[in-house]
């Protein structure tokens, strides 16, 4: 039985060598047709070693990435509050209201540590919506994005920084 890749003439069907560009037997010119189909060069499995190995560059790139990016600094837990960097970073984010000490950057910052500090939540667990400044306080929604539960309104003193649960 022949090979896939075997060459025959198109003309009388006598087998050619790779290099043949005529057919011993009958003098036809061989041209590009084995069996009656194009050739295909070997290159397939070069061609997927090449993208395997783009692909697992790329993949290494990745994971290298984020591990760089994404773990706490050392010396941190994670049930430690990790570093805000969002006073003075966002629009409107350092202004304080009227009469207020501590900005509204600062009070999401304080409620997130009185999470952590009180109900053992996870610092990177903690998500937190702060909705402004009204009568002396600012009033922060928080969730755990962890477990998917609503931790509450919460309420944080202009003047004083005290943390309080909202009603």
């Amino acid at each position: 039985m022949a090979a896939i890749d075997d060459r025959f003439c198109s003309n009388c069907r006598e087998p050619l060598s790779d290099d043949a560009t005529e057919c011993s037997a009958c003098g036809v010119y061989a041209g590009d047709l084995y069996d009656e189909r194009v050739h295909r060069p070997k290159t397939r499995f070069r061609l997927f070693a090449i993208l395997l190995a783009i692909a697992l560059i790329g993949g290494g790139a990745a994971v290298w990435w984020n591990a760089r990016h994404a773990l706490p600094e050392r010396g941190t837990s994670a049930t430690e509050v990790p570093r805000v960097r969002v006073v003075g970073d966002r629009p409107g984010g350092a202004r304080r209201g009227p009469g207020a000490v501590v900005n509204e950057a600062e009070a999401i910052r304080l409620v997130r540590r009185h999470l952590v500090e009180t109900t053992g939540v996870r610092g990177d667990c903690v998500a937190l919506l702060g909705q402004g400044f009204r009568g002396g306080v600012y009033i922060v929604n928080a969730h755990d994005r962890c477990t998917s539960t609503r931790l509450g309104r919460w309420r944080v003193d202009g003047k004083t920084g005290e943390v309080a649960r909202a009603r």
